[in-house]
């Protein structure tokens, strides 16, 4: 065996030729076929790539789906088509003198695999690279070990990752149906140190056929190592000795096209043996993709911007080809890590806040020099992780509410992408928020309120579509949202020919602000009757110098007697002729369907708007108080009315409370703030001072509505 390190060896390798010299090799055969889609109304695919795999021959079907290969050596052989979303694998594709017609090939819909790879032990799985074995699908897993593997020919399919000095134990098995997913779970551990194996084979000439001198070359796909031998008269060839790892095959020999095997693995001890590689004439015919000699038929098969001869790291994107021990190896693809990157995250050490340990993110959720990943204390709170029941939420008492919330959130979150607004739905568990979209619809959704009937979890929201210049009420079954997300609003949504905004539900009515030619009124429409279009409901009775302008922003509370719940509402009147007008907030009984009167208007500070609201525990409010350039969130209990500020210090808006005990008076309170510079989702104590920041975007994420539990 001869051994050769890294590409610079590889083209005077493939030219050392055969030591001898060759007659015209003849036309064995024809192999032609047409591609369809579907069997009763057949539709031809044009444009698909068609490969003899192994004999390294690749051609492109045309307008009608018809392909043709000319000058096929004889050969058994694997034909795989490729085209966008379709594939196939026809094994033994028999080739003898004469034409071989496959006739009309039906493709099938491409499949996936997803799943996660870990390392045995722990450890980062950075620059870890799924494949098809023997196959050519490859892609790469993401930091945290989550692949999805595309473009997977339906079929039983061998599964198996690999990253510098380790594979998996044993590949797994899996069936992919056509046009559907299947999931693989690959744990690696270190290849043990010396560990080899042996592979064999035979690659012949054709035509004439066996002869000595081919060469053929193994090389690891991450080093580049090249380990070589020749055949023996009868075409057979043997590689001993060769570590373990990921190999592809390449045969090559001058006046022949080369052909080679892609994705190979070669575990400790093993003695391989490939199927029989054929060299076609190296004047073919044959029309031909770039790379054709590269068994994975593709130029750069890490899509980094370097081609595969070029690259110091084929298999593994490095743009930079950082190099540091300039050994022609790239830092991605070696076994040990760079000594300014210990950890091999590729931050450098000296700006890396936990330079031994793997945080490419560099995460740290209490500021301080060290990250998340080797920070004992992640929140900085005093209480060490191993016993913080919330690790990343500071909070001295250790309360695990904060972080194990008993209700889901829903909340309205703008795609940054194309402006729209989505419903989105999220649960805290203490390693942080699962969040999940409930709404894809274009245009705008929020001011969402939910509610639970006897068989049902009903989100109510406001929503403005693309193509219309108002707001509509919307009603969706959140579970059902939450199994499916809902794209079309069409059937949900109910027009009034005017603005329709922020739904609340009271008893068995909902209530919803209304534009009315030049104020707002809010009106209350039966749940059960909800394309009525309800009634207003006006204050009667305001004190004697008040002129009632509009009425807005409806919340219900507890039910203060059988029929009759606790309301807020925000009144915008004039104080005296000529002035601005002031929104004040009141709370009132309602009983529908009967008008609200002799409401209790809440007016502590005449400089201040108060605006939305939502009920608390055992009649108190929590009231969002604008004042100036600020606006803070207040507490009231109504009956004293004196007001306690839960949150200031920035534009805090839209709060929501959720009861969680109601005999120790404990809950959540959810609100929206600026207080990052972009309008984010928080949830806090209102008995402590800290504040979990639910949502990071850049974009507009507020309007937040708890899940109600049923207490």
């Amino acid at each position: 065996m001869t051994r050769y390190l890294t590409l610079c060896l590889a083209t005077a390798l493939a030219c050392g030729g055969c030591d001898r010299d060759f007659d015209e090799p003849p036309q064995p055969g024809v192999v032609l076929g047409t591609l369809v889609i579907g069997t009763q109304a057949a539709v031809p695919v044009p444009d698909a790539r068609v490969r003899l795999v192994e004999c390294g021959l690749s051609a492109i079907s045309d307008a009608e789906g018809t392909f043709r290969f000319d000058e096929v050596p004889r050969g058994d052989f694997t034909l795989r088509v490729e085209s966008d979303d379709y594939v196939l694998e026809i094994t033994e594709v028999v080739v003898r003198e004469g034409v071989r017609d496959l006739g009309q090939i039906e493709l099938a819909r491409a499949g996936w695999v997803s799943g996660t790879v870990s390392l045995q032990g722990g450890g980062t799985v950075l620059n870890s690279v799924v494949y098809v074995v023997g196959g050519d699908e490859l892609t790469h897993a993401a930091d945290d070990g989550s692949f999805r593997l595309e473009g997977v020919t339906p079929g039983a399919r061998t599964i198996s990752a690999a990253r510098p000095g380790t594979m998996p134990s044993a590949p797994v098995e899996v069936v992919v149906r056509s046009g559907e997913g299947a999931s693989a779970d690959i744990e690696l551990s270190p290849i043990p140190a010396g560990a080899t194996a042996s592979v064999s084979g035979t690659a012949i000439l054709g035509n004439p056929g066996p002869e000595a001198g081919v060469l053929v070359t193994l090389t690891e796909r991450f080093s580049s190592t090249m380990y070589s031998a020749r055949t023996e008269d009868d075409g057979r060839f043997a590689i001993a000795d060769v570590p373990a790892g990921y190999y592809e095959l390449l045969a090559s020999c001058e006046g022949y096209r080369s052909a080679g095997l892609p994705n190979l693995e070669l575990r400790p001890d093993q003695e391989l043996v490939l199927p029989t590689v054929v060299l076609p004439p190296g004047d073919s015919g044959t029309p031909a993709q770039p790379a054709d000699a590269d068994p994975n038929g593709r130029l750069d098969d890490d899509g980094d911007g370097h081609p595969d001869s070029e690259d110091n790291c084929p298999v593994v994107p490095n743009p930079a080809q950082r190099d540091e021990d300039s050994d022609g190896v790239g830092d991605a693809c070696e076994r040990e890590p760079p000594p300014s990157d210990l950890d091999w995250d590729y931050v450098p050490n000296e700006r890396d806040n936990c330079p031994e340990v793997f945080n490419p993110d560099q995460a740290n959720a209490d500021d301080d020099p060290l990250g998340d990943a080797c920070d004992p204390d992640d929140d900085n709170d005093g209480i060490l992780d191993a016993a913080d029941r919330c690790p990343l939420i500071a909070d001295p008492n250790n309360r695990p509410e904060l972080c194990t919330w008993p209700s889901p959130l829903v909340y309205s979150g703008q795609d940054q992408e194309t402006g729209d607004i989505h419903l989105y739905s999220v649960v805290m568990k203490p390693e942080g928020g699962e969040r999940q979209r409930l709404t894809h619809a274009p245009g705008q959704a929020w001011g969402a309120e939910v509610a639970l009937d006897v068989s049902n979890t009903w989100l109510y929201f406001h929503h403005r579509a693309s193509d219309t210049d108002h707001f509509e009420i919307c009603r969706i079954d959140l579970e059902l949202a939450r199994e499916q997300e809902i794209v079309d609003l069409q059937d949900y949504c109910h027009d009034w020919g005017g603005d329709a905004m922020n739904p609340a539900v009271c008893g068995d009515d909902l209530l919803y602000d209304w534009f009315d030619t030049d104020h707002w009124v809010v009106r209350a429409v039966p749940i059960d009757g909800l394309s009525l279009g309800g009634q207003d409901l006006t204050p009667e009775v305001l004190p004697d110098h008040q002129r009632t302008y509009s009425v807005r922003y409806a919340s219900c509370g507890e039910e203060l007697r059988v029929g009759f719940y606790s309301l807020g509402l925000s009144v915008d009147h004039d104080l005296s002729a000529g002035t601005d007008l002031k929104w004040t907030f009141m709370t009132d009984a309602f009983e529908s369907p009967n008008a609200i009167s002799g409401p209790i208007v809440y007016d502590p500070d005449a400089s201040s708007h108060q605006l939305r609201s939502c009920p608390g525990s055992y009649g108190s409010w929590y009231l969002e108080s604008e004042r100036g350039a600020r606006a803070d969130i207040l507490f009231i209990p109504i009956q004293s009315g004196y007001e306690e500020k839960v949150v200031d210090g920035a534009h805090n808006r839209e709060p929501d409370y959720l009861i969680i005990d109601l005999e120790m008076d404990t809950g959540l309170l959810a609100y929206q703030s600026d207080l990052y510079g972009s309008v984010d989702v928080f949830v806090r104590d209102p008995n402590s001072s800290t504040a979990v920041r639910v949502t990071k975007s850049d974009g507009w994420e507020g309007s937040p509505s708890w899940v109600p539990l049923p207490l």
